[in-house]
């Protein structure tokens, strides 16, 4: 199936499709658990985003480095219910790990572990963490690549009229979270999402580690993506998104994203990280709104060779990234599919899929499935739904060596409190699997001073 390329995207009606209505999103599993995991560049740890609580009422945000040889895990940040953390997202060379902190005007943030002055790069002014910093408006990075007319027009729209604002800064950590620093501190519109969208979004690391690519929430579903230069401290603008998410291809020459073009078609926004150029697909399928929505939670992935990217919106969108030719992979044993990436190696695909029942009377099936371009033929890896007490699935990642894969899950639990769900982190390497439950790496937050008796 061959696709339309759209060079310029007029101003008007992209405007308006980046805040158009949609519906909910269908596949009601996928939607328990919204973060990553974040694998280390020699597949022996991960960096996670834990939470207690709810998305709807959180209690505490918190981010960890686990190790997969000790079975040792380390608080690397923590936010309390008055901020939010973003996934993390581990650097190429291994040193460092890179995520979003959010917190509203005056909250008090959890104590977290103490921070040095170490930096990712000797000539970045990059700040401790912990120190004051004046917060950048938005649109404070130089234009890169976005359309002159757009980037002025959405700058003026969003000075406009944003009455509330959150602090949002970019941070780095060792992975034994020893050093941190604050690279950037921004100003975002606040919204009532914005736990949900914190747990979405996930820095991206050029190959180098040297350049570090992020989402800036702008209103509803506006985003800009921008880079940022540790050597220089320079910081461009190069593309407007509907969701957030971004991809960097394998080369570090190209950055991925999504646009909402209206209900019924996608864009694939690509820019050069060089600001020459940008390249637009239009994909025929559905765009729905909203923090649980197929295309909020819909997350660009790049092949190996940097030829093809991966959309997956219901179906399995693979679009040739030079000529815009759209492939669908399809599974006909799978009702529904999410979450799809390219894998390490060759032209494999790998999504969470909710197989047809062929008895009505047949318990549903939730499993990790993979996909081969080649021969279209898919099988499934692992079978979620055989966890004790599953309740649902949600993100997962593989692992760079392609041994493993960590897996976020819900299981049912009945505490004190009475009936719940309790997220777990699985970890398969194609013969076992490990289930990890993460929420005894929390501890309830500390009450107020002045409640304590």
């Amino acid at each position: 199936m061959g696709t339309k390329c759209v060079e310029t995207v007029g101003y008007r009606k992209v405007a308006l499709a980046l805040t158009a209505a949609l519906s909910c999103f269908l596949l009601y599993v996928l939607a328990c658990v919204y973060s990553a995991p974040s694998w280390a560049p020699d597949s022996s740890k991960v960096a996670l985003l834990v939470m207690l609580g709810t998305l709807e009422d959180p209690e505490q945000f918190a981010i960890f480095a686990y190790d997969l040889r000790t079975e040792q895990h380390v608080l690397l940040d923590r936010a309390d219910a008055n901020g939010f953390l973003s996934t993390p997202s581990w650097s190429p060379d291994g040193k460092w790990i890179a995520y979003y902190r959010l917190a509203h005007a005056g909250a008090r943030q959890a104590e977290a572990p103490p921070a040095t002055g170490a930096e990712p790069n000797p000539t970045a002014p990059a700040r401790p963490a912990g120190t004051s910093a004046p917060a950048s408006p938005l649109f404070s990075e130089d234009n890169g690549a976005v359309p002159p007319l757009m980037f002025e027009a959405f700058e003026e729209l969003c000075q406009s009229h944003i009455e509330e604002t959150i602090a949002v800064e970019l941070v780095v950590t060792t992975p034994e979270g020893k050093d941190k620093k604050i690279l950037r501190t921004f100003l975002w519109p606040a919204a009532e999402d914005m736990p949900a969208i914190a747990a979405i979004l996930q820095p991206a690391w050029s190959k180098d580690s040297q350049r570090l690519f992020y989402s800036r929430f702008v209103d509803e579903e506006v985003y800009y993506i921008a880079g940022l230069d540790l050597a220089t401290d320079r910081a461009c603008a190069y593309l407007l998104s509907s969701n957030g998410a971004l991809a960097l291809s394998p080369d570090g020459n190209w950055i991925a994203t999504l646009l909402q073009q209206d209900a019924e078609h996608v864009l694939l926004s690509l820019a050069r990280t060089d600001g020459s150029a940008q390249r637009h697909f239009r994909l025929d399928a559905e765009a729905e709104t909203g923090v649980e929505s197929t295309f909020a939670l819909a997350q660009p992935s790049w092949s190996a060779d940097a030829k093809s990217v991966l959309v997956p919106l219901k179906e399995l969108h693979v679009v040739d990234a030079l000529t815009g030719q759209v492939r669908r992979f399809q599974d006909p044993e799978a009702d529904e599919i999410a979450f799809g990436t390219f894998g390490p190696q060759g032209e494999r695909l790998y999504y969470i899929a909710q197989l047809s029942r062929q008895d009505p009377n047949d318990q549903e099936k939730e499993v990790l499935r993979e996909g081969d371009l080649q021969s279209g033929k898919a099988r499934t890896l692992f079978t979620a739904s055989d966890l004790p007490a599953h309740s649902g699935t949600g993100r997962f990642s593989l692992s760079p060596d392609a041994q493993r894969v960590a897996l976020w899950c819900t299981v049912d639990v009945t505490d004190k409190n009475g009936p719940g769900e309790q997220e777990v982190l699985v970890l398969w390497d194609g013969q076992t699997h490990k289930v990890i439950r993460t929420d005894a790496w929390l501890s309830p937050p500390a009450p107020p001073a002045e409640t304590r008796p």
